[in-house]
């Protein structure tokens, strides 16, 4: 029989021995942990830092006036602020991006088209005698009730609305004419435009001021402004929704357009 070996007895101090924390060495450096430490913080105070500069630069909210509409403060004549001898380039006081601004809009049933402003000469009578206003401009508007059964109520536009240009001018507006006014000749660019536009229109009525449009009904009206530069290719027309019963402005950005006679 093979002689069996014995294995000779183990050491218990041969053992592998789990390291405990306080057989770390002494001199082991702490600075690791204080480096952390501190990037932590500087961290958050550049972001603390980053927050408070986007919260400077933003402008303080109305929590009164909702947004996009445009606070009147400065009252002229016929009711509007007098913003004359603005000089060109000034750009527009609200910040409006009127390159975007369209010559169309709807308030409820009425759809609104700004065809063209242009200089018109206006003369007339009032009460039998003649009148002349010089040369004004003139700015187009077709209203348009689209509802089938429903008339819809305009509390006019003539004697509230802001006229300006591309320049950054702003014009007087002409307001009405005063009672028994009759006009020799509406405002028109040329015979052939005047019967594209007026198709289908009620054309009675000269200035846009209040009036009632009955259902399924069309009309063209006028509003007078003071006569615009020679520079001017664009007016800008800013008008009240509340008079067809909607709420905050209306822009609408339209040619100036000559008339064929001139």
């Amino acid at each position: 029989m093979p002689e069996r070996r014995s294995r000779p007895p183990r050491d218990p101090d041969d053992r592998p021995r789990r390291r405990r924390p306080d057989d770390e060495p002494a001199d082991r450096p702490v600075w690791p942990v204080f480096a952390l430490a501190i990037g932590g913080a500087l961290s958050l105070v550049a972001v603390a830092i980053l927050a408070l500069s986007f919260a400077l630069q933003r402008p303080p909210d109305d929590p009164e006036q909702p947004s996009g509409v445009v606070v009147r403060t400065t009252q002229g004549q016929q009711g509007l602020p007098d913003r004359r001898g603005v000089k060109p380039g000034g750009g527009d006081p609200e910040g409006v991006d009127w390159p975007q601004v369209g010559a169309t809009a709807r308030v409820g049933d009425v759809a609104v088209d700004a065809l063209w402003a242009s200089p018109q000469t206006i003369t007339g009578e009032r009460l039998g005698e003649k009148v002349t206003y010089g040369t004004l401009t003139a700015v187009k508007l077709r209203f348009r009730n689209l509802s089938r059964t429903k008339p819809a109520r305009f509390g006019g536009w003539d004697q509230e609305f802001e006229a300006a240009d591309e320049h950054g001018n702003r014009y007087r507006t002409g307001g009405s004419f005063g009672p028994g006014f009759a006009i020799d000749k509406r405002p028109e660019i040329g015979p052939a435009e005047t019967k594209l536009e007026d198709v289908g229109c009620v054309t009675t009525l000269l200035v846009a001021s209040k009036a009632t449009f009955e259902p399924g009904r069309s009309y063209t009206m006028f509003l007078f402004h003071e006569k615009t530069v020679a520079a001017t290719k664009e007016v800008r027309l800013i008008v009240d929704a509340k008079e067809l019963g909607g709420e905050g402005l209306l822009r609408f950005r339209m040619p100036i357009r000559q008339p064929r006679d001139q």
